[in-house]
Formats: structure tokens, C-alpha cells, sequence
């Protein structure tokens, strides 16, 4: 994985805990959300998730 890749992923595993741990309901962040804070079409942010759940990096409960 490239470097940019690799901080990209980093940036993304940080807005994911920082929402889910100032929320209080503790709710996760939508891809509508991420994909908009990252500049990322629907199937980049897609496929970059779909990775990081494969290398248990997250976790998902439900998928709208």
C-alpha cells in the first residue's frame, strides 16, 4: 500500500472514531458523510471500506 493510500486510510479511521466517540448516541459516521468530508465518489469510498472491513480495521452493524 502506498503512502498516500496508507494516510488516506489513517485520515478516514480517525474521522470514523472521533464521530462515533463525540456522538451520543454512539451512532456511526454515513458514507454520504465520509465521502463528502474525503472528496470520494460513492464507489472509491466504497471500495476503501470494503478494504478496511476485510482488514478488520472497522466494523459495520448495518448497511443503508
Amino acid at each position: 500500500m502506498n503512502k498516500e493510500k496508507v494516510a488516506l486510510f489513517e485520515n478516514i479511521l480517525h474521522e470514523v472514531y472521533s464521530h462515533y466517540t463525540n456522538s451520543s448516541d454512539f451512532n456511526g459516521i454515513s458514507l454520504t458523510n465520509l465521502m463528502k468530508l474525503f472528496k470520494l465518489n460513492e464507489v472509491e469510498m466504497k471500495n476503501i471500506i470494503k478494504e478496511m472491513l476485510q482488514n478488520n480495521k472497522i466494523t459495520s452493524v448495518a448497511l443503508h
